[in-house]
């Protein structure tokens, strides 16, 4: 279970109140908050401690995730998928062939080809 930001100071301010000794700060956040188990390991809290000195922030920084999609992406295939029908002989909306003329992946395509035939389909927004 990941910490808190107000958990995280404190283990940072108990880290430097202890002249950077991982294990005696680890040792006395354990007896303030009454734990039984450790809430990291050393190691873990070293990564945390480089972590804040390089970047200054105590958090989990932006940009992790799921990608929105492009809203030229979104206009790009049904488009390649209407010019794909007259040449192909099963459907207008083969995911396979959009996704190889475009570049981009099958569930993609296969996404915004969903979202058009089903607007309120929500996995298709993301």
């Amino acid at each position: 279970m990941p910490l808190e930001k107000k958990e995280r100071a404190l283990l940072m301010k108990l880290f430097y109140q202890n002249n950077s000794n991982l294990s005696t700060a680890l040792r006395e956040y354990h007896h303030l908050n009454g734990l039984r188990k450790q809430p990291m390991s050393r190691r873990a809290l070293k990564k945390m401690i480089t972590k804040f000195e390089e970047t200054g922030e105590l958090g989990v920084l932006q940009g992790k995730g799921r990608k929105r999609l492009s809203n030229e992406t979104a206009e790009e295939v049904p488009l390649a998928a209407v010019e794909r029908a007259p040449g192909s002989q099963y459907s207008s909306k083969s995911a396979r062939a959009v996704s190889r003329d475009l570049s981009l992946t099958k569930s993609t395509v296969r996404n915004v080809l969903r979202s058009i035939q089903d607007p309120h389909c929500a996995s298709a927004e993301t």
